[in-house]
């Protein structure tokens, strides 16, 4: 095999010497010989390791979502996937910013993910909080056996009460 010298960084404390070499093969990749890039490339040498990164945690999560019904969610509290909760988390960061490549976008909607969800979560925890839904009639509701009526509207059925001197 290579010794894992595909996603070696000149950072790697076991070998900082083959990590500088690694990157400095990243940085001449459009300046490189072609048939060094061939062999590179045939050892599995990763170019571009932010971009294999991403392309590994979409797979991972397109196996989520396909063992789950279509549904790509993974939250930043699941204790088995973590870190691809928290890459989820993200992704709607930077899409929510603007900055998120349009074909990954796509790529990520087509398997189910939900950039909402986070907007959605908080609404519902809201309303749980404020004992309503989001779609309250101003009829009251039985909560755990007890009778709960909506809130007032702002101003309306309040007395106003006199101002004191």
């Amino acid at each position: 095999g290579n010794g894992g010298v595909a996603h070696v960084h000149q950072r790697d404390p076991e070998r900082p010497e083959l990590g500088r070499w690694c990157d400095n093969q990243r940085a001449r990749v459009g300046t490189l010989r072609p048939d060094r890039k061939a062999r590179l490339r045939k050892i599995g040498f990763v170019f571009d390791p932010l971009e294999a990164a991403w392309e590994q945690s979409f797979e991972e999560l397109r196996m989520v979502a396909a063992g789950n019904g279509g549904v790509a969610h993974v939250s930043l509290k699941d204790i088995e996937r973590p870190e691809l909760g928290a890459w989820c988390d993200t992704q709607r960061t930077v899409e929510k910013r603007g900055h998120l490549r349009p074909d990954r976008k796509a790529r990520l909607i087509k398997i189910g993910f939900d950039f909402e969800r986070q907007e959605a979560a908080w609404n519902q925890r809201h309303n749980t909080a404020n004992g309503s839904n989001a779609t309250t009639s101003r009829e009251p509701r039985v909560v755990a056996g007890v009778v709960r009526s909506p809130p007032p509207r702002v101003g309306v059925g309040v007395p106003v009460l006199p101002t004191l001197p």
